[in-house]
């Protein structure tokens, strides 16, 4: 028989065996996966969808597009592609996925003649309806049910083949819960290892721009509510903002945030409903923890990223034999367009830019004045007096001054930890007010123990009191929850230099930067982030020296 053979790179592909070889040893593949690398072969150079890819793995049943994504992961395993380097399977991002590697397509002459894969097909059913037949001693043509005959069995079978299909029914629902509980038992295992958690922006389904701001809007407010667990890690907004809008594999991004789970989804909107689907992935090896499809009216947003939120932390409680923490957000927006005016003006503050500045400040002033007792809006502002006063000082001068933003906030919603955390830095670095600031920094603290920013800010206050053992704790926690930020990496250095204790803690600073090496300045005293100086270590000697 003839066989077709595949080979790219040192891997050959043997389809008629529904094998995979590299350099002559059997490669391991589960069956889809095999199936998915045969078909993306086949097709090498062209893009294949993923509505095509499923129907194509599963024609008759509905799956969710996470077991596409799992195979994927799987493959590139495989194929020696898990670090990042994708040479034979391309993602075309919100598409499919393309094979681009040079393909040899071998054919292998036998003493058979050659069949076509669709009458091959056709012919292995034929014979398993034959052996069958054979076996019962049945005319399929005249069974009953199909005919309405009685008698094409022989009375004497029918008591034992009743009683042997009964068995094999038995059979095979005990088996089926046999692996159903060991596929859940598993799961719960691998939810109760998760001790860090990175919240994506959710993917928009909807292309036009306004609907943008929604994924990340939503993953915002999640990462917030997520924030109130102690028993994990939340990354920071800030941290994920650069998966938004990007085709990504949870295990790079569990890599790049040095987390044990991702939270993601996709969100479309059509006039007033809104459909959100939420997925909890291990990034150890991708597998699919949780997964729910809520929808809703869009003026219950709210609601549906309460039960997202309420849904994860109980998984996670109930995995590690905790009693489930209630997130649900003490208030909610009265006005759904202040809301998303809010959730626009997050957007574009997130973006860290001068544009994005002005342009956060408008939305945060426009939710507002829709709604003047909507406290996230005046937290928004206050923020950006802090961060963007020189790109945006014309429009911040015209609004009320900081202090009056954050008290406001804090008087109109007191369960939010961000005006407290803001607060407190203004009591800090403006009044002069430590013990004031550091009551502030509890406060914001108790309220979110993920709020980097706050953790960041109140180990300079904790500096500031002679406290510099809680400063140096308290940084390094800032920086559990956010490990790639560079100012925080940075600014542990700098910490730990107001203390006297640069050289010993120098290599725990350097560590995490990859885009960067910390340089000890001999002049200043100082640790500081530079981009790629190549003089790092030899600075470090001479100030080891002194």
């Amino acid at each position: 028989m003839a066989h077709k053979h595949f080979e790219f790179g040192p891997f050959r592909l043997d389809a008629a065996e529904h094998l995979l070889l590299r350099e002559g040893q059997p490669v391991q593949l589960p069956p889809k996966a095999f199936e998915m690398l045969l078909l993306l072969v086949e097709n090498g150079g062209h893009v294949l969808q993923k509505s095509a890819l499923m129907a194509a793995l599963w024609p008759d049943s509905f799956v969710e597009e996470s077991n596409l994504t799992q195979n994927v992961f799987l493959l590139r395993k495989a194929l020696g592609e898990d670090q990042g380097g994708h040479q034979y399977v391309k993602t075309i991002p919100r598409v499919g996925y393309r094979f681009i590697a040079p393909v040899r397509e071998i054919l292998i002459e036998g003493d058979a003649v050659v069949v076509e894969s669709h009458s091959r097909e056709r012919i292995v059913v034929k014979e398993e309806i034959v052996e069958r037949e054979e076996e019962t001693g049945a005319d399929l043509n005249h069974a009953p049910g199909v005919t309405g005959k009685a008698g094409s069995y022989p009375r004497r079978w029918n008591m034992p083949l009743a009683a042997s299909a009964g068995l094999i029914l038995v059979l095979g629902i005990g088996a089926f819960s046999y692996h159903s509980l060991a596929q859940r038992r598993m799961r719960t295992a691998k939810i109760a290892e998760i001790h860090s958690l990175a919240v994506l922006p959710f993917d928009t389904v909807d292309e036009e721009s306004k609907a943008r701001y929604l994924g990340v809007g939503i993953a915002d407010a999640l990462i917030t509510q997520l924030g109130h667990l102690n028993q994990i890690s939340v990354r920071p907004a800030s941290a994920v903002q650069k998966y938004e809008g990007s085709d990504y594999d949870p295990a790079l991004v569990g890599r790049e945030l040095s987390v044990n789970a991702v939270l993601d989804g996709r969100i479309q909107k059509t006039g007033t409903r809104l459909l959100v689907k939420a997925q909890l992935f291990s990034t150890r090896d991708n597998t699919l923890l949780w997964s729910k499809t809520f929808e809703e009216n869009y003026a219950d947003i709210f609601s549906i990223q309460d039960e997202i939120a309420e849904q994860v932390a109980g998984e996670i409680a109930t995995a590690k034999g905790e009693h489930s923490k209630s997130l649900l957000a003490k208030q909610h927006p009265r006005n759904i367009d202040a809301y998303e005016a809010y959730l626009k003006g997050r957007y574009f503050w997130n973006k860290r830019t001068a544009t994005g500045g002005r342009k956060a400040v408008e939305y945060f002033k426009q939710s507002i004045e829709i709604d003047p007792s909507f406290a996230p809006g005046y937290a928004g502002l206050a923020d950006c007096h802090m961060l963007y006063f020189s790109e945006a000082s014309d429009l911040l001068l015209a609004l009320p001054t900081f202090d009056f933003l954050v008290a406001k906030a804090i008087e109109l919603d007191d369960s939010l930890a961000e005006p407290h955390a803001a607060f407190a830095y203004y009591k800090s670095a403006v009044g002069w007010d430590w013990s004031g600031a550091e009551k502030e920094f509890e406060r914001a603290i108790t309220l979110n123990p993920n709020y980097v920013t706050g953790r960041h800010w109140h180990a300079y206050n904790l500096i500031s009191m002679g406290r510099s053992a809680e400063a140096i704790a308290e940084i390094e926690r800032a920086r559990q929850i956010d490990p790639v930020s560079l100012i925080i990496n940075t600014d542990v250095g700098h910490t730990i230099t107001l203390r006297g204790k640069t050289i010993r803690h120098w290599q725990p600073c350097r560590r995490p930067s990859r885009w960067t090496r910390i340089s000890v300045l001999r002049e200043s005293g100082s640790v500081r982030c530079t981009p790629g100086r190549e003089d790092t270590k030899k600075r470090s000697q001479n100030f080891k020296g002194q």
